[in-house]
């Protein structure tokens, strides 16, 4: 699920679905520029909605998420942003942090696995190839 929102304020917020390494149905709800007075509130509250609708639709349960709210200056962009991950248990939600805690370092390792897989010999070539060199 993704969209565009309009927060009660005025503000534009986007929800996304980016791929996260370990946590599936991850989504992150964000705003599109500086919140001011009661919008942030807005925006925990949309978060929480929109969360039972992820929760409902990817497990079955509405109550079934864990929403991650920061503000503008705990984030590496300069906006608040909401992170929504639909969880059956208390494990799958520590597993949950846990990978976001590595988000970084996960989706480096991701980009370098792919650019090395991309960089192989196509499969059927390498089969030739082992083939030729064992009756060689």
């Amino acid at each position: 699920m993704t969209g565009s929102f309009e927060l009660p304020g005025g503000l534009q917020c986007e929800l996304i679905a980016p791929h996260m390494p370990g946590v599936p149905n991850y989504h992150v709800l964000a705003v599109d520029g500086p919140v001011e007075g009661n919008q942030l509130g807005e925006l925990a509250r949309l978060a929480a909605g929109l969360a039972e609708v992820l929760g409902l639709e990817t497990i079955g349960d509405a109550n079934a998420f864990t929403i991650i709210l920061n503000g503008a200056s705990a984030s590496r962009r300069p906006w608040a942003h909401a992170h929504i991950i639909p969880v059956r248990t208390p494990a799958e939600k520590r597993r949950a942090f846990a990978f976001l805690c590595l988000k970084g370092p996960f989706r480096a390792l991701e980009r370098r696995l792919r650019r090395s897989r991309s960089a192989l010999p196509d499969s059927r070539f390498a089969t030739e190839l082992s083939t030729h060199r064992s009756q060689g």
